[in-house]
């Protein structure tokens, strides 16, 4: 790199062409010259031969039109260049979505005892691609380590938990604690026991599809809806209240289902409002043999204490309703802050 000094400093000059350098207009470098004593500098400039100042006229005449083809070729690019940028902004542009929710399926096409009247979305399951993600998190609670890939297969979802109405289309009563305007409330104080029996007089009077809960990996899959934050909608704390039913805000209740906004998968609730059993048998940790497709852990083991729910409830802080969390509930018990939704395998 070549410096010369200019506007008081030194500055890197570019090697460029020289035709390209002479056919720049540069300033004279603010070089300090020492001039001879005044008694030295001739009174009369000296006489140049002839045949040098022709040749030297040649020389210059060269270069300026050499300069002036380059000045009129830089000027054709830029205008060609203008003449494009124009162009593509007054080109009409091409639609693009702007969503990432997958298609919903209704339940009616499969199901009609569960349809919800004066709520469409309860009656809705959305279709979510096979993919792979990381399960867990390494700033959590320990029981949410080690992070590890888990890959999914495509699955269906409810957009929202199962609410009362469902549940007493089905089974005939209604156990919530929160039954006032309970239609479509979530459904609570079922045990992860009366869901299986739930599940069996469903899938008696369905068209050949087989709902299920979903397991522990297809439920962080789901909430996670492609993110990697501690929500599904990232690290922003103040946006909670925008999507879930906590004890900030919850009003020492359960709330409607979908009366804040969805995921970006179009799933309500996934954060707040009951906790949601899965399958999975509760484990300390990630370190015993949970499986790395999306199955679920021990899922038919008689013997197994504590079963996973996920995504906090209505009396819960934040930190319980991240997309990471876990806790276990013993097979048996009926508490007003669990509930579920479903899942169903794609054919």
């Amino acid at each position: 790199m070549i410096y010369i000094f200019f506007k008081k400093q030194f500055v890197p000059l570019l090697i460029c062409s020289t035709l390209a350098m002479q056919a720049m207009a540069i300033e004279e470098p603010d070089v300090l010259i020492p001039l001879p004593p005044k008694n030295k500098l001739k009174s009369t400039p000296e006489k140049i031969p002839s045949n040098v100042k022709s040749d030297t006229k040649l020389k210059v005449g060269k270069i300026n039109k050499e300069a002036e083809a380059l000045r009129k070729e830089n000027e054709q690019l830029k205008q060609a260049l203008a003449t494009k940028v124009q162009a593509q902004a007054s080109a009409p542009k091409a639609a693009t979505s702007t969503s990432t929710k997958p298609e919903a399926i209704s339940y009616s096409q499969h199901a009609d005892i569960l349809k919800v009247n004066n709520c469409q979305v309860c009656n809705e399951l959305v279709k979510l691609p096979a993919g792979s993600f990381l399960m867990g998190s390494e700033n959590g609670a320990s029981d949410e380590k080690p992070v590890h890939k888990v890959t999914v297969a495509a699955f269906e979802i409810s957009r929202t938990e199962v609410t009362q109405a469902q549940w007493q289309a089905v089974m005939g009563k209604n156990p919530s604690w929160f039954k006032e305007n309970g239609a479509k409330r979530p459904v609570e104080r079922v045990s992860w026991d009366d869901i299986q029996e739930f599940l069996s007089k469903l899938n008696k009077n369905n068209q050949g599809y087989t709902y299920r809960l979903p397991t522990e990996a297809e439920w962080e899959y789901a909430a996670r809806a492609g993110g990697q934050g501690k929500w599904s909608f990232g690290d922003d704390e103040s946006k909670l209240g925008e999507y879930a039913w906590y004890e900030e805000n919850s009003q020492n209740s359960t709330q409607e289902v979908a009366s804040k906004k969805p995921n970006e998968w179009g799933l309500y609730d996934i954060h707040g409002n009951v906790w949601e059993s899965v399958q999975d048998c509760y484990e300390a940790d990630y370190r015993n043999g949970q499986p790395t497709n999306g199955a679920a852990h021990r899922a038919n083991d008689n013997t197994c204490q504590y079963r996973v729910v996920r995504g906090g409830s209505w009396y819960y802080i934040p930190y319980d309703l991240r997309a990471a969390n876990r806790s276990g509930d013993t097979p048996a018990n009926r508490g007003n802050g669990v509930g579920f939704r479903l899942a169903r395998t794609v054919p």
